[in-house]
């Protein structure tokens, strides 16, 4: 009696250490599932810029090197170009090239979807909830608005040349905000100086209403009222606006680039404030 009572206490010794290692394993693979789910990638670049993971229900974003340790090979993307979703793709894991950016992390996808990629969101919600709109950008209440930026700044007599105007409903709440970007002068390929000229500028910025009032919010950029030699000027443009973390509100994503490198950048929205969240790139 004995001896079947220690039998029949091992064997549930053993079953429950092997329910205790299976339900350990699960937890590991939702974690990482649920990681997965939230990662971030260039498509123009290939850079991994990182993610988001829930924490209490809510996200919170992540960088790269923390996304690193739960990507797997051929981990299932969404691809977006600026205004829909392209399809399906998968990724390799990400991998450092070397020098000059060891620290720049990679991700190859295919199929690519060509030209119109823009990002991949290894995630099953819709990114795009709201599809922005691309308009004129010589709208004279925009051009004031980039001229009053230049000038506080500095450019006393600035010559405006919108690039973009972007109208989305960032947060969900029915009203569009707008998004604006200005660059003085011309960059063909990589004819880019490696200094300024005098009134030579390049900035992001938002139009937003805030208690009643529209503000426009400066978001990134650079502005030279004086000329400046081998100061090597950044150039900014919109890529995309998407939901990247799942919470229903559109991040906004950039791109920069000067004579050496690129990079990009995703700013989060919340109420007047604007935040760099995640960004990733490559220079000498």
């Amino acid at each position: 009696m004995k001896k079947e009572l220690a039998i029949t206490l091992a064997f549930i010794m053993v079953v429950g250490l092997a329910l205790k290692r299976e339900s350990a394993a699960r937890v590991e693979f939702d974690t990482m599932q649920s990681r997965n789910m939230l990662a971030l990638v260039d498509m123009k670049s290939g850079y991994l810029l990182g993610g988001s993971v829930r924490k209490n229900k809510t996200p919170v974003f992540v960088t790269a090197t923390e996304m690193v340790k739960s990507l797997r090979e051929r981990t299932p993307y969404a691809i977006y170009s600026a205004t829909k979703r392209l399809g399906q793709g998968v990724g390799t894991k990400p991998k450092a090239q070397g020098a000059p950016c060891e620290e720049t992390l990679f991700v190859n996808l295919s199929p690519n979807k060509g030209t119109q990629s823009e990002f991949a969101i290894a995630g099953t919600w819709n990114a795009l909830p709201r599809v922005p709109k691309m308009e004129s950008t010589s709208q004279k209440v925009y051009r004031n608005a980039v001229a009053a930026i230049l000038k506080k700044r500095g450019i006393a007599k600035p010559n405006v040349k919108i690039t973009q105007v972007w109208r989305v409903d960032l947060d969900g709440d029915k009203r569009e905000e707008v998004l604006i970007s200005a660059t003085s002068k011309d960059r063909p390929g990589n004819d880019i100086s490696s200094g300024a000229s005098a009134g030579q500028y390049s900035i992001l910025a938002l139009r937003k209403l805030v208690r009643g009032k529209v503000q426009t919010i400066p978001i990134d950029g650079e502005i030279y009222p004086k000329a400046k030699e081998f100061n090597a000027p950044s150039f900014y443009r919109i890529a995309a606006v998407l939901d990247v973390d799942g919470d229903s509100k559109m991040e906004i994503l950039t791109r920069g680039r000067y004579y050496e490198g690129d990079w990009t950048t995703v700013y989060s929205v919340r109420g007047e404030k604007v935040s760099e969240v995640l960004a990733a790139g490559c220079g000498a």
